[in-house]
């Protein structure tokens, strides 16, 4: 009720969308949300192996640990990007509402804003290891759990300015 005092009438018609959203998205049940963070995880810890052993850095994959030559860079499930995920889900499916694109569009843009997720995650965890090389062991948990934040600002930014540039193509 207070939404729909405080808003223009223009968005009357959102709120209840969004309020639907929030409640269905918010507080996935621990049968997805568990799979889902734990499947991040993985993928986040083998994109990242791909990507050292690119730069001509030796690491593998060990589970959810990458090794390298003299370090274990354990990536625990609270830094595995899966609240960030959800984040930027909510992010895209809000710019999607209000914008008013189409369905299809916004479920692109959702899928859009997911892959960078994975692909930002991996991007971190890749330069925490290089530049943790000659960093104590705590360094490296503490430093991923700390840089969660400049990651989301860089991932719903980037699927805010895909919007804008796609509204402004379609123009």
């Amino acid at each position: 009720a207070g939404l729909s005092w405080a808003l223009p009438p223009f968005f009357a018609r959102d709120i209840l969308l969004s309020l639907r959203i929030l409640y269905w998205v918010h507080p996935l049940p621990g049968q997805i949300f568990g799979p889902l963070e734990l499947a991040l995880q993985k993928a986040s810890v083998a994109g990242a192996e791909y990507l050292l052993q690119g730069l001509k850095s030796p690491a593998w994959a060990d589970g959810l640990t990458l090794r390298t030559g003299l370090r274990i860079f354990e990536i625990p499930e609270a830094c595995s990007g899966m609240k960030t995920a959800i984040t930027v889900l909510l992010c895209t499916l809000a710019l999607g509402i209000l914008r008013r694109v189409r369905w299809f569009e916004t479920a692109a843009l959702v899928l859009l804003g997911l892959g960078q997720v994975l692909l930002l995650n991996m991007l971190r965890i890749t330069v925490l290891v290089k530049a943790g090389a000659n960093q104590s062991p705590e360094w490296s948990a503490r430093a991923l759990h700390e840089t969660v934040a400049v990651f989301l600002l860089i991932a719903v930014s980037l699927v805010h300015f895909e919007l804008a540039l796609w509204l402004r193509w379609k123009r």
